[in-house]
């Protein structure tokens, strides 16, 4: 089971939704009625609604067959030959009976033949095609309501650093590594990483410019878009989430380097956005792998947050030549000792930062609102407006990044100590690692509430549970879990393909051996094989009406039970005549 597998198995574990229950399923074309079922249950409705819907496109081929027998048995041009394909075409079961008749019988009645061959054909073809359309009709997709009882969002602590805080912070830590491990899960087929083409994200290549010094200055854009198909959200339909962000190397923040001779470790001093209060110094006592520090502004508001990204890449060794600015090396320094190891590369000092910025737009029906202001927009419940804005009020890829630590960078991946692989190293990757795992972790930002451990429930409050009505609040449990363990039904076919399954049967039934009055067509019975054999089983046509024989009904019966037959088939071997002939004879 691939990684992929696991944490969606994870996110579907049975107490986070509830089955058997009526829901709104969210889909590209609106929300639709649905109850989630088991898999296996799936399959086995899925067989018993094939069935169902091959047995309609059959009664209709037999409702087609009744109008068509109906008009040429009492044809004034009815030949010999089109009279016994009558016989054929009424007693055989199914459209590929009547092709196989009408093909022996092509010879002698061409035109006839092929009209009820090509009738025949079109009715298995269009059984064929609606039995194809069961599954994408009746499975709507691997959905179940969520469970309201599993909820739980760990409120935010007020005021400072605390250890009630580091507890909430380390309740965060799993769904942020979940977002992020999709992306390193690895095929075991291909070994090739997961494929993140269908994911609604863009992060473009970088525009490279330079500044005034000569230096090179980068800028990487990025987008992506979910909607409430993604986030599965019931009963809400045309409500979107636009982010948009980018990020440009930044070498004004760089104040000044320091060198530990003790160690010669160099310490690079940055001041983001020029405050020296937050100044950040970066070096290789930092850790072994390349490493991020995140710095957000205080006071923002509105739907654009600026952020920062101090870069620890410096010193750090690579056997390869790295030409991106912020993992640029120069060769190693003559003046020390070789590398123990061969590595010929360390990066520079002096790195750029990054200078971020992201704007999260909600959008629903042509309005557009921050998510400080989301529930302005008067579409979503409270409880999960309130879910939201703790959650995606700061862009996602800030929190990601903060709890990941050294996971954060793709450069770090595939470190081994202080080595790492500067020339496969770049903005353009970590940035893209960063925006698919943020894009995850904000489609999963509803799953992920009924995943948080509880074991802190008693020092922090469950944000979707209102306290002094001991209830939970509004709509909290108005979202869907996806996974593999389960699937959304459409209750519309669930109920309507029973109903004209019946309705058809009886239709059939009623117009074709109705007993209770006659039909004006109810010649067409005479067809029927029961019927011919008891036409044949007789002394002579001429007392056909003084025989022994009833044949009210498709089911003709002799009156005298223990009467024996008056003829027998017959099947003369010589001439290969199929016939009839009296028992009197043998």
């Amino acid at each position: 089971m691939t990684v992929s597998q696991q944490i969606e198995d994870l996110t579907s574990r049975k107490d986070s939704y509830v089955l058997l229950q009526r829901f709104s399923m969210p889909t590209k074309d609106g929300p639709q009625d649905a109850i989630a079922v088991t898999f296996e249950v799936s399959k086995i409705l899925l067989s018993f609604y094939t069935i169902m819907v091959g047995f309609i496109m059959l009664q209709l081929w037999y409702l087609a067959v009744l109008v068509g027998i109906g008009i040429f048995a009492k044809s004034k041009r009815l030949t010999r030959n089109m009279g016994v394909a009558n016989v054929a075409i009424w007693n055989s079961p199914a459209p590929l009976s009547v092709i196989k008749a009408m093909f022996d019988y092509s010879s002698r009645i061409p035109l006839y033949a092929l009209m009820w061959a090509a009738a025949a054909a079109l009715a298995w073809a269009g059984s064929f095609t609606m039995s194809l359309l069961v599954s994408p009709e009746l499975i709507i997709g691997a959905a179940a309501p969520a469970n309201l009882q599993s909820i739980y969002v760990p409120e935010v602590p007020q005021g400072n650093l605390s250890s009630v805080f580091l507890r909430w912070l380390s309740l965060q830590v799993p769904s942020n590594l979940r977002a992020i491990e999709v992306l390193e899960a690895l095929n075991p087929k291909t070994g090739q990483a997961t494929n993140t083409s269908s994911f609604n994200v863009i992060v473009q290549n970088p525009q490279i410019s330079t500044d005034s010094k000569g230096r090179q200055v980068y800028q990487v854009d990025y987008s992506y878009n979910l909607d409430e198909v993604d986030f599965g959200l019931q009963h809400i339909e045309k409500l979107s989430l636009a982010a948009q962000g980018s990020c440009v190397t930044e070498y004004n923040w760089y104040n000044d380097s320091q060198v530990d001779n003790t160690t010669n470790v160099t310490y690079d001093t940055y001041y983001p956005y020029g405050s020296i209060p937050d100044g950040i110094s970066v070096s290789l006592a930092d850790g072994k792998p390349p490493l991020a520090f995140i710095s957000v502004p205080q006071n923002q508001s509105g739907a654009n947050i600026s952020f920062a990204a101090i870069i620890s890449s410096v010193q750090r060794r690579s056997f390869t030549p790295g030409s991106d600015p912020l993992y640029l090396t120069q060769p190693w320094p003559a003046d020390q000792p070789a590398d123990p190891f061969g590595a010929g590369y360390v990066v520079q000092t002096q790195r750029p930062a990054l200078s971020c910025w992201q704007q999260d737009m909600w959008t629903h029906n042509g309005q557009s609102k921050a998510t400080s202001e989301i529930e302005q927009l008067g579409v979503l419940p409270p409880a999960l407006v309130d879910v939201f804005k703790q959650t995606l009020g700061v862009p996602r890829i800030i929190n990601l990044a903060q709890a990941l630590g050294t996971s954060m960078l793709k450069s770090a991946a595939t470190s081994q100590g202080y080595y790492f692989d500067a020339q496969a190293s770049s903005l353009h990757d970590d940035l893209q690692r960063l925006v698919l795992g943020a894009y995850i972790a904000t489609k999963n930002t509803l799953t992920e509430t009924t995943m948080f451990s509880n074991i802190y429930e008693s020092d922090i409050p469950n944000l979707a549970f209102n306290e002094s009505e001991k209830q939970f609040k509004g709509g909290a449990a108005d979202f869907v879990i996806y996974g593999n363990n389960f699937a959304a039904l459409r209750i519309n076919f669930l109920i309507v393909v029973p109903i004209i399954t019946v309705v058809l049967w009886l239709a059939v039934y009623l117009l074709t051996d109705n007993p209770f009055f006659p039909l004006p067509w109810a010649y067409v019975n005479a067809l029927k094989a029961p019927v011919l054999y008891s036409a044949v089983d007789v002394e002579t046509f001429r007392n056909d009406h003084e025989s022994g024989w009833r044949r009210k009904s498709q089911a003709p019966y002799y009156k005298e039970k223990d009467k024996l037959a008056h003829v027998r088939p017959k099947y003369d071997k010589e001439r290969r005549i199929f016939s009839w002939h009296s028992h009197t004879h043998e």
